[in-house]
C-alpha cells in the first residue's frame, strides 16, 4: 500500500469486516464504504472474504472509468478465464 502512495496513486480502501477506528490508528488509512468509491483505474481484491465470491464480474465493470479494466485477484477469488472474457486485464499472484 505504502508504494501506492508513495507514487502518487489515490488509493481507496473498502472492508466490509474490518473495523474502520482499528485500522486508522494501526495504518493510518481510511476505509470507505463501496458506495463513496468513485469510478476507478484499478480493483485490488487483497483479502479473501466470502462476500466477494458473490461479486458478479459485470456489475464490477460499473465500477471502473474507462474501458481498461484491471483487476488485482492476490487471492484467486475470479475464475481467470471468465474475467478475461468480461473484459478485464486480469493479474494474480
Amino acid at each position: 500500500m505504502s508504494e501506492l502512495l508513495n507514487h502518487d496513486i489515490y488509493v481507496y480502501v473498502s472492508d466490509y469486516v474490518a473495523n474502520a477506528e482499528d485500522v486508522q490508528s494501526e495504518y493510518n488509512l481510511t476505509l470507505y464504504e463501496d458506495k463513496d468509491i468513485p469510478k476507478v483505474d484499478a480493483i485490488v481484491f487483497a483479502v479473501k472474504h466470502e462476500k466477494y465470491y458473490n461479486i458478479d464480474l459485470h456489475e464490477l465493470s460499473k465500477k471502473y472509468k474507462g474501458s481498461d479494466m484491471v483487476l488485482f485477484d492476490l487471492y484467486r477469488i475470479f475464475d481467470e478465464q471468465k474475467a478475461m472474457q468480461h473484459g478485464y486485464l486480469y493479474w494474480t499472484l
